[in-house]
């Protein structure tokens, strides 16, 4: 039956694509230099970057800093900051299992420790719609949601079921009443919020993934490609600031959120 499903729901690829474009015109409004390891934007259009150091510095869209978060020494190296909420911060510590949840300040608020619910080893985790968090577990191949106290509030089946493949995805994306899950060797899952598997694409090599203007969205070396939100029709923009080699990219409407070895470049691309 499992198998049954995962063919019912198993889309092998988009079914139009359309003709490549090109960015072109890009110009760069702001630049900040230092050595970054990653960075985030919220949808107040604050940054927040990671130095070497695991410590979390928040810009406000000037590029100036406004707080900064140095608890850098407990939890060892950042895997991941959600800030799809302003006022609650996500701060992922992939090796010790923990959760930090942080105000607007960038001051602790919470610490959630996933191994009391024995979670250890989570691929990803995400901000839910209704301010819970969403926890992939990677050893029950499950996904849950858990409160600000760490207990776990519901969860999906196993998805090794319904799918002919292992996923362990390393993005979680909450977005416009679904759940999109993905691993760029292997595609996207979509769930609604009770965890139920919806589809299945294939859609693979993608980098940076996330959702501007109702798109998926995903970057490779050659550009930019879009998805419709049904995933029936595919576009591809080449982009010149890629040749600047950028190892992460980040998209907002027109303006583009590159990070090299050397800065963050903030560039607006038509």
């Amino acid at each position: 039956m499992g198998k049954l499903i995962a063919t019912i729901f198993f889309i092998c690829s988009v079914i139009s694509l359309t003709a490549q474009e090109t960015f072109t015109n890009h110009k760069t409004l702001k630049t900040i230099a230092g050595s970054y390891k990653n960075f985030a934007v919220d949808n107040l259009g604050n940054v927040y970057v990671i130095n070497t150091f695991n410590q979390i510095k928040k810009l406000n869209s000037n590029l100036d800093s406004i707080a900064v978060f140095n608890d850098t020494r407990q939890y060892g190296s950042i895997t991941h900051v959600d800030v799809t909420n302003p006022l609650k911060i996500l701060v992922y510590y992939a090796e010790f299992s923990t959760i930090l949840v942080l105000d607007r300040f960038l001051n602790l608020r919470n610490k959630i420790d996933l191994r009391k619910q024995n979670i250890f080893k989570a691929s990803c985790i995400a901000l839910s719609y209704d301010n819970f968090i969403w926890v992939y577990d990677e050893f029950d191949h499950q996904i849950k949601k858990i409160n600000d106290d760490g207990n776990i509030v519901m969860q999906s089946n196993d998805f090794r079921l319904a799918l002919d493949t292992v996923m362990i995805p390393q993005t979680i994306l909450d977005y416009n009443g679904k759940l999109y899950l993905y691993q760029p060797n292997k595609g996207l899952l979509v769930l609604d919020y009770y965890g139920a598997l919806q589809h299945f694409y294939e859609i693979k090599g993608l980098q940076n993934v996330q959702f501007n203007k109702n798109n998926f969205i995903g970057f490779t070396q050659d550009g930019l490609v879009s998805y419709s939100l049904n995933f029936l029709t595919e576009q591809r923009k080449k982009m010149d600031v890629l040749n600047k080699k950028f190892f992460k990219i980040l998209l907002r409407d027109q303006l583009c959120y590159g990070l090299s070895s050397k800065q963050l470049e903030v560039i607006i691309v038509e």
